[in-house]
């Protein structure tokens, strides 16, 4: 993993100048290319324990405004071997960004978007913020705990939107009111016994305002 090079750098025009790649992706999990050097863009591979192939189609401009034909570069994206992917995540520290204060509401639809944000970004695919994607890096499940009841993405509780999670706190059967810890542990592709990313004492927690209506 980590960040792969698109290359083209080679185009060439018989009777101007290049002034612009166009880069768009036609296959593969999607991935955010970096265009600092647009004919060198670079991304973070997807992670998946399945080999894949990522397509990107490339459009080069000329300084009169002429557009190439549509090339197309396929990138090919090696498995992630399991072991590995949970070495990576059970080595790190995470922050937990939320909208602002936690709160629950018993039995209410409401829902607190959250994001995880790794301590070390390698090996993992991210967004452009740093946040870690939840709905790849073989990540097959995420739940939330609190006082020995649990919420998960395999229900409708919890809805994984890239690299948010969008979490129905009310549907927790906490047993009181007032400020309680919750934790949110991550399953990966083939494990079934979870990693704990956020809990009371971990960086970034926050107490969830849990309130009965």
């Amino acid at each position: 993993m980590g960040a792969k090079p698109l290359d083209g750098s080679g185009s060439q025009d018989t009777d101007g100048t290049i002034v612009e790649w166009r880069w768009t992706q036609t296959a593969g999990d999607p991935v955010i290319l970096n265009t600092s050097t647009p004919s060198q863009p670079r991304a973070t591979s997807p992670s998946r324990t399945s080999e894949q192939t990522l397509t990107f189609q490339l459009i080069t401009v000329d300084d009169e405004g002429e557009e190439s034909a549509p090339s197309t570069v396929n990138v090919n994206v090696a498995a992630v071997v399991l072991s590995e992917i949970l070495k990576v995540i059970e080595r790190l520290d995470f922050d937990l960004v939320t909208q602002g204060d936690v709160n629950a509401y018993f039995g209410r639809a409401n829902r607190e978007v959250m994001k995880l944000k790794p301590s070390d970004p390698t090996g993992l695919a991210l967004d452009a913020d740093g946040f870690m994607m939840l709905d790849s890096n073989t990540i097959e499940e995420i739940k939330v705990i609190a006082e020995g009841g649990s919420i998960s993405s395999k229900t409708d509780s919890i809805n994984l939107e890239g690299s948010e999670m969008l979490v129905r706190l009310g549907d927790l059967e906490a047993s009181k009111n007032g400020n309680i810890y919750f934790s949110i542990v991550v399953f990966v592709e083939g494990d079934t016994k979870g990693v704990v990313v956020s809990s009371k004492g971990s960086s970034g927690n926050k107490p969830m305002s849990y309130v009965t209506l």
